[in-house]
């Protein structure tokens, strides 16, 4: 078990999407930020985070219906609580987050809290969209982003864009802003988490570093070792992954996603913080908005989860990016 509890490790200001992020541990899989200055710093502190004062406001289910994730209310403060793991108190006063994880946590199940669940929450509770995606460039500058819940496949789909030379831009977490009259995306780090079957499929196991989560059972592939400066791509279109037990048997099928649909489908894959006050809820909405009224291509795609089939999904997407006027 690795192990890394407070006071071990340097110091450090880290990047990640767009943001510095100080911290008193190390965060592997993070590059090193050029500048000292920090947007938000976080400490690993070595004692329980006080329970007093805190009204409990909302739970995530998993997909075995067990809490997930819970959160907290006290003021302006938050407070997150992966239960039997670690807590996470966020101060939007002070843009500082401070943790405190269980004696048997293992160092990389506490990383993957803070930058795949915490932190986008953080960022898209101050006002910046951050939804469930992974994305893939689609040729020089531009991208395609798939949404869609856990377990819909976007890691595996990513990981085929990968396979076949295709960059891929992130895993679980994106970035959107607008720019001009579109909308260009940042991504949280480059890593892929994947199924050990997944993984032998696409022979990428021995290609790349590779560091097991021990909380999911997934393996974590660093698809850059010496991850660069994050670069912004304009998102040229987005796809919503439906469910596996919907999907056709043996083709793709893609269809415009508009209206209410649109809008709900980008708040459920939104890493929202608080979805109980009504001033969070309605900044939620605005937020979600923004994007689905734009005019940005929209789609939802399902096709049978096959890795043959993998092959077809990404010449579909091709075909309708071409029909969104994009070279590809």
């Amino acid at each position: 078990m690795n192990e890394i509890r407070p006071g071990a490790g340097n110091h450090g200001t880290y990047r990640i999407f767009d943001i510095g992020l100080s911290s008193n541990v190390p965060l592997a899989g993070l590059p090193m930020s050029s500048s000292d200055s920090a947007d938000w710093v976080f400490d690993l502190r070595c004692e329980p985070i006080p329970e007093q004062g805190w009204d409990w406001i909302h739970d995530w289910a998993d997909e075995r219906g067990g809490t997930q994730l819970s959160c907290a209310r006290r003021g302006d403060d938050y407070l997150l609580r992966f239960p039997g793991t670690a807590d996470f108190r966020m101060d939007f006063t002070e843009n500082f987050i401070e943790a405190y994880a269980a004696p048997d946590t293992p160092h990389s199940t506490l990383v993957h809290r803070l930058l795949d669940q915490v932190v986008p929450r953080v960022l898209f509770h101050s006002g910046r969209l951050v939804v469930h995606a992974s994305a893939v460039a689609v040729g020089e500058g531009r991208s395609v982003a798939f949404l869609g819940a856990s377990g819909r496949g976007k890691s595996t789909l990513a990981a085929g864009y990968w396979r076949t030379e295709a960059p891929v831009i992130t895993d679980d977490c994106l970035l959107v802003q607008a720019v001009g009259s579109g909308f260009e995306v940042i991504p949280a780090y480059p890593a892929l988490r994947l199924w050990a079957d997944t993984l032998s499929w696409l022979e990428l196991d021995r290609r790349v570093p590779a560091t097991t989560m021990l909380d999911s059972g997934k393996t974590r592939l660093e698809l850059n070792p010496k991850p660069q400066k994050h670069v912004a791509t304009r998102l040229c279109a987005a796809f919503l992954l439906g469910d596996p037990a919907m999907a056709p048997a043996d083709h793709v099928v893609v269809e415009p996603l508009g209206g209410n649909q649109a809008m709900m489908a980008l708040i459920e894959s939104a890493f929202a913080l608080d979805v109980v006050s009504r001033e969070s809820i309605r900044r939620n909405f605005a937020l979600v908005g923004t994007l689905a009224r734009s005019g940005l291509p929209l789609f939802t795609l399902n096709f049978p989860r096959q890795y043959d089939m993998l092959a077809g999904v990404r010449s579909t997407v091709q075909e309708v990016v071409r029909g969104c006027g994009e070279v590809v």
